[in-house]
C-alpha cells in the first residue's frame, strides 16, 4: 500500500536526491577521468584536455607497468 508523504517529507525526498546526485557525481568524475587517462597515450595526455573519453585509445601505459616484476612485489607487500 502506497504510504502519504507529508509536505515537508516531500521537500526533503527532492532536496536530499538532489544532494546524493551532486555528491555522486563529485566522486565519479574525477574516477572516471582517471580511468580515461590511463587508456590514453601517455604523450598525448601529457598535452591535457582529456576528461571523459581518451583521444589516442592505447593500453601501451598498463602493459609498461604489468611487465616490471618490481609491481607485482610491491603488490604482494602491499
Amino acid at each position: 500500500m502506497m504510504e502519504k508523504f507529508s509536505r515537508d517529507e516531500k521537500i526533503f525526498n527532492v532536496i536530499n536526491v538532489i544532494f546524493m546526485i551532486f555528491f555522486i557525481a563529485i566522486i565519479i568524475v574525477p574516477l572516471w577521468n582517471i580511468v580515461a587517462l590511463s587508456f590514453n597515450d601517455a604523450t598525448d595526455s601529457a598535452k591535457g584536455g582529456i576528461y571523459f573519453f581518451p583521444r589516442i585509445f592505447s593500453i601501451e601505459s598498463y602493459l609498461t607497468v604489468f611487465e616490471d616484476a618490481a609491481i607485482y612485489k610491491a603488490f604482494i607487500i602491499s
